[in-house]
């Protein structure tokens, strides 16, 4: 039951406990009414009829025997001039108060029969010869007849004074149960305001809520979506210099979907604190839904703030005992420079939003006009994209990987080209961020395994050697439910032996959902394969974490290899990866590498194998032959033609030298 129905059933019960109390009382007091009517006009005035009776009597019979003293016979008719007429009215008022009462016939003849005696008696005494003993003896019956009317009137006295007592019993007994009905409906009435109260302070309270809830974000407390809406739907930005940003969290459904919504409610919590943090004077901050949160400041920041802030995320969101390192996207308009309304400004800042997040985030952009020519052209690159996919007009490249102190040859990595009829080559950082986006991603990483498993067979075949072929998988790809099916189901089609296929997966999707990814590594293990962890060093791993990665290597990213002999901190971050790697049993690529003297230095750390342009660029598979030793027996032919220049060892650019090969079918 809602409160404002439980406050209505209140006020229900009050009032009917009042109507029935009023009618109680009404009902009550009309009983006592009428039992005080039949008192006022009955009882009371009965008893003051007997009293006068009996006080005129007793007046009569004195005026009686003072005249028979003092046989003053003016004297004795002026008492009974004065008592008489009372003592008649009386007679006859009792006589309509009491009808038909015998009592009352006994008492008037009484009555009678002393005003008869006292006429004799008045006779006796007038003459000048008084007879005395006649006298004396109608005083006597005077006397009698007065004492045989006295208890008749006492009778009908305490009769009267009995239904006196009674009535009053009942009024006051009438009257009591009226006072307690009271008592209890004030006490009624107190108990039912405290309970308005109440009920009215939680109806207060749950309207404030509900304005709460409609304004304001409950996880956060911040103000959401509407009250971003109501506040600047008035506003002009015509006259003002300002910011409106939009900042979103990058990967934040991974996280929910390995660790759960109360993780990810974690998550955002501490993301408005780490923003609020870092939020400069005078701003305001918004969270709409999902991981986007809205900005709004007075002032436009300095690029400085922009990037600090997108660094301030290299730092890990604490949540329930855990860490999880999460990038953020930031798209913002420039006010009043980029829209004519708040409206329109919230719009291009969503689109710039958008495509932070799909260039794969961790970075911030600000509105400019070619904006919507870039999605629509992101629309028709999205629809030449899967039409490549059906058309097969995506193809693999290899790039060749060699041990670092003999340089032969230990693997490739297979990268993916597209070879568009209307644009040409187009580039993977084109198209791959698109494909993630997309969801493509998960359809491409799967041809792109099946291709290069066929491939490291014919390898394999062609030259009876070992060729490991590395493929990248993708983070929406390796969190895929079917990802191990679909892996074990490659594996079994081509028929290529497991130890021939190394995985490349990137360090920070392992480090969102560490025990699910701890878990499909292991599974991946157990068919057999090789795995490593691509880009190592510019994600965030842990060393608590990467003991317990089932893994054969770290891919040291070549940011770090890139200044190797130019900056010494660099060379400290490489040596300090192989020397942990060493230490953990794990194998060191490095990629990027160029450069002879890139080439030497990784040779003094310890590096265990080396990937760049210095040995040779992504190529289709059947111009990467030469890198293979040829098999016994078969130096004839074409294919014992010396390896081209850009292979030589003597060449000044690479210092590495691919032997002749003698090819059986290597696609």
């Amino acid at each position: 039951m809602g409160t404002r129905a439980k406050i209505l059933g209140i006020y229900g019960l009050l009032l009917a406990t009042g109507i029935a109390i009023s009618s109680q009382i009404f009902f009550s007091g009309r009983a006592i009414q009428k039992t005080t009517d039949g008192l006022l006009s009955s009882n009371v005035p009965l008893l003051a009829d007997i009293g006068v009776i009996k006080s005129s009597l007793i007046e009569y019979e004195r005026s009686q025997y003072e005249y028979y003293a003092t046989t003053d016979r003016s004297a004795m008719l002026r008492q009974q001039a004065s008592s008489y007429p009372r003592l008649k009215a009386a007679q006859k008022h009792i006589a309509t108060l009491i009808p038909n009462e015998a009592r009352i016939a006994l008492v008037s003849n009484h009555i009678d029969s002393m005003v008869a005696l006292s006429t004799e008696l008045d006779g006796v005494l007038s003459p000048r010869q008084v007879d005395w003993d006649k006298a004396r003896h109608l005083l006597g019956d005077i006397t009698s007849a007065n004492q045989r009317v006295l208890p008749l009137l006492n009778d009908l006295e305490r009769e009267s004074q009995a239904a006196l007592l009674g009535t009053s019993d009942l009024v006051s007994a009438s009257t009591g149960v009226t006072a307690k009905m009271v008592f209890a409906f004030c006490f009624l009435v107190v108990i039912v305001a405290g309970l308005v109260g109440y009920y009215l302070e939680r109806f207060i309270r749950l309207a404030a809520d509900r304005r709460f809830l409609a304004y304001y974000d409950p996880l956060t407390s911040l103000p959401n979506r509407q009250q971003f809406e109501s506040e600047t739907e008035d506003l002009s930005p015509v006259n003002e210099i300002g910011m409106l940003g939009l900042f979103k969290l990058d990967r934040f459904n991974l996280v929910t979907a390995g660790h759960g919504l109360a993780v990810g409610d974690a998550i955002i919590q501490a993301t408005a604190l780490r923003i609020q943090k870092h939020l400069p004077t005078g701003g305001q901050l918004f969270r709409f839904e999902g991981a986007t949160f809205a900005v709004l400041l007075p002032f436009l920041p300095h690029k400085s703030w922009f990037e600090e802030f997108i660094q301030s995320f290299e730092q890990p969101l604490q949540a329930q005992h855990a860490e999880f390192y999460l990038s953020i996207s930031v798209g913002y308009c420039v006010v009043p420079d980029d829209g004519e309304d708040y409206h329109s400004l919230m719009k291009n800042a969503d689109a710039c939003l958008s495509r932070v997040s799909s260039e794969g985030g961790n970075a911030y952009r600000r509105y400019t006009p070619d904006l919507y020519q870039l999605e629509q052209t992101w629309f028709t690159l999205e629809n030449e994209l899967r039409e490549a996919i059906n058309d097969h007009q995506l193809q693999l490249y290899y790039q060749p990987q060699v041990d670092a102190k003999s340089l032969e040859i230990i693997g490739m990595e297979a990268l993916i080209r597209w070879h568009s009829p209307e644009r040409g080559m187009v580039s993977p950082a084109s198209f791959i961020p698109l494909a993630e986006q997309t969801g493509l991603i998960v359809k491409i990483g799967d041809w792109v395994l099946r291709e290069a498993c066929k491939q490291a067979l014919l390898w394999h075949k062609a030259f009876e050697q070992d060729c490991v072929v590395a493929v990248n998988i993708s983070p929406k790809q390796f969190i895929h439910p079917d990802f191990v099916a679909s892996v074990r189901q490659a594996l079994q089609e081509t028929r290529v032996p497991p130890h021939l296929i190394e995985l490349e997966i990137t360090e920070g999707v392992m480090m969102e959902n560490t025990e699910q990814s701890i878990d499909i590594l292991n599974q991946l293990k157990g068919l057999g394969l090789l795995l490593s962890i691509d880009d190592f060093g510019t994600g965030y791993s842990s060393l608590v974490y990467l003991k317990r990665f089932n893994i054969d290597k770290l891919k040291v990213d070549q940011a770090f290899i890139r200044n190797l002999g130019t900056d010494p901190k660099d060379e400290a971050i490489v040596r300090t990866i192989i020397d942990m790697a060493q230490n953990l049993n794990l194998s060191v690529i490095a990629e990027g590498v160029e450069t002879l003297e890139q080439q030497e230095k990784l040779q003094v750390f310890g590096c265990n194998e080396l990937q760049g342009y210095l040995i040779s660029k992504p190529k289709p598979a059947n111009e990467l032959v030469h890198f293979f030793k040829p098999l016994a027996g078969q130096h004839h032919g074409k294919a014992s033609r010396a390896q081209p220049k850009e292979n030589s060892i003597q060449n000044k650019n690479t210092g590495i030298a691919a032997k002749p090969f003698q090819r059986k079918d290597c696609g």
